[in-house]
């Protein structure tokens, strides 16, 4: 504890305000040069307001700062607690339950988005027939997979990237999640799907989600797609995985 008086802490938070008179003033500095306490309890008050006005805090009504006022009373155990301080007491708690509101909204939702194997799942029940399949326009800058008989029928955005799905027949899935943040493979029911990452030199993340497709197929499509990101894709490439999509089992889907 300081255990400085009432009289004290009134001084100090009026030589912070720049309110003392100027022998008030003098007098007081030579304390500060010769009281470690008194020095210090002035850097507590002029730290508190420091941190207050660089949160910009907006004005209170005088309803809310009557009904928080008595939250921050000082302990019994520390009475002599400086009451200028109270000023800056129903701001500070203000302060403190919005942020706590906003760090819980923004836990809320972080909790309610998908992971990548959960939008795969999600995406994949739903009745997406490659017939729906995007417009060039809609599609963008994703790889055709015509050649592995899948065709991009949708696409949504994740944490650190956006995800195209693709259908084909027999309800053959396939999702591809590009971005410059990898998302952590979430749990999922049953079994989990099958998948593929590899990173590029541009800083993309690329992931690849299948269920129930033919591994030889799969690992085909995952080769292309990596070459493909990497610029080194080629006839050979596709001819692969055209031959391998053309003798792979059905899907499972």
């Amino acid at each position: 504890m300081h255990g400085l008086s009432d009289k004290d802490w009134e001084a100090l938070s009026a030589y912070h305000d720049g309110e003392l008179p100027a022998p008030a003033r003098a007098a007081l500095e030579a304390r500060l040069a010769q009281e470690p306490a008194l020095a210090r309890a002035l850097a507590e008050i002029t730290g508190l307001s420091d941190g207050l006005r660089r949160l910009h805090p907006v004005q209170q009504p005088a309803a809310v700062a009557e009904a928080l006022t008595p939250a921050i009373a000082p302990p019994a155990n520390l009475p002599h607690a400086p009451s200028r301080l109270l000023r800056f007491g129903a701001t500070a708690t203000a302060l403190a339950a919005c942020l706590t509101l906003a760090i819980g909204l923004a836990s809320l939702l972080h909790d309610t988005t998908p992971g990548p194997r959960a939008l795969h799942q999600e995406l994949s029940t739903l009745d997406l027939s490659p017939e729906a399949q995007l417009t060039p326009a809609a599609l963008g800058d994703w790889p055709d997979l015509g050649a592995a008989r899948l065709a991009p029928v949708a696409q949504r955005d994740l944490p650190g990237g956006t995800m195209a799905h693709y259908s084909g027949l027999n309800g053959c899935r396939l999702s591809y999640f590009r971005g410059p943040n990898l998302p952590a493979l979430d749990r999922t029911d049953g079994t989990p799907p099958q998948s593929a990452t590899w990173q590029t030199a541009d800083g993309l993340y690329h992931l690849i989600l299948a269920s129930g497709m033919d591994a030889a197929r799969f690992d085909a499509i995952a080769a292309y797609l990596e070459h493909l990101s990497r610029g080194e894709a080629g006839g050979s490439q596709l001819a692969a995985l055209s031959d391998k999509t053309k003798t792979a089992t059905p899907c499972l889907g």
